[in-house]
């Protein structure tokens, strides 16, 4: 659901921005600089809760969970596999216009400050 939640904070508001599908922003060096920014600071909002959670354990539960991984960032949260992730669902859902842009051409209020304040609270 996090991976997830960082492709709808990519794709979402720069098709809105752009008014464009989602297979669109592949042909983009700007959408794609904007991606790589996005998914290293999302990684790193992610990073930063493992680490609070990683300090809230005592020193035997924290040996506990490192050795067996626990409390690591997940190998799907991090920069690389979000960067690799975006492109492969513009690529999937190419021909499709995303709700965040539907929204505004109706008029809608869009999920963007819901999704953007979880991901802040996160850092």
């Amino acid at each position: 659901m996090k991976r997830k939640l960082v492709v709808n904070l990519v794709i979402n508001p720069l098709t809105a921005f752009l008014s464009c599908r989602n297979g669109d922003l592949l042909e983009s060096t700007e959408a794609r600089k904007i991606v790589e920014c996005m998914c290293t600071e999302a990684a790193r909002a992610y990073g930063m809760q493992a680490q609070e959670e990683e300090g809230s354990w005592d020193d035997r539960e924290k040996h506990v969970r490192i050795r067996s991984g626990f409390g690591r960032i997940p190998p799907g949260l991090d920069v690389q596999a979000l960067e690799e992730e975006c492109p492969r669902v513009m690529r999937v859902t190419a021909e499709n216009i995303s709700s965040m842009l539907s929204d505004v051409r109706t008029g809608c209020c869009t999920e963007i400050e819901y999704m953007n304040d979880y991901l802040l609270g996160l850092g």
